[in-house]
């Protein structure tokens, strides 16, 4: 459980920088995808969501005008910045594996790595809540949800669980 100790101010800025600098990043990644989607005639109504739902976010962090720098503040925002980094992986994957069908090709790897990314994403949605008294909690939660971070959570998740995701809603 993270400490509820508010973090000193220039750790704060440093970490809401990090947030934004990764929503831009993320922007610039599908902003380039769109283009190459264009140019080969594909589809880019999804990337357009996605550029859209992470330039919202985006935004909000930006207006944000009393920048909150308490620990469920940030904790908070990063859950939020990894969620949408996540769902728009998803949202990519989704559309090569769309590709694949519609050429022909094999889509068992690219399903295996959207389940994946949708566990890693209930794993960290399912370790983050806020009590009956309104005390938002992270349980056990590594907020860098790389690959590995991810691997690692679903890990944990089958050893503390019954390990079968088949009975779970993703």
């Amino acid at each position: 459980m993270p400490s509820t100790k508010a973090p000193p101010p220039k750790e704060a800025v440093a970490a809401l920088d990090e947030d934004r600098q990764e929503l831009r990043t993320k922007i610039e990644e599908l902003v380039v995808l769109r283009r190459n989607a264009e140019a080969r005639r594909a589809r880019t109504d999804w990337i357009e969501g996605e550029i859209g739902r992470t330039r919202a976010l985006l935004t909000k962090i930006e207006q944000d005008r009393n920048i909150e720098v308490s620990a469920e503040a940030l904790t908070k925002r990063r859950l939020a910045v990894n969620q949408r980094k996540m769902e728009a992986g998803i949202a990519e994957l989704e559309a090569q594996k769309a590709d694949a069908l519609k050429a022909g090709q094999p889509t068992l790897e690219i399903q295996n790595e959207i389940n994946t990314l949708k566990t890693g994403l209930a794993v960290m949605m399912a370790a983050t809540a806020t009590d009956s008294d309104g005390t938002f909690k992270v349980d056990k939660v590594n907020l860098d949800f790389g690959w590995p971070a991810i691997q690692e959570a679903i890990q944990q998740w089958q050893a503390d669980g019954d390990g079968d995701a088949t009975h779970h809603a993703f």
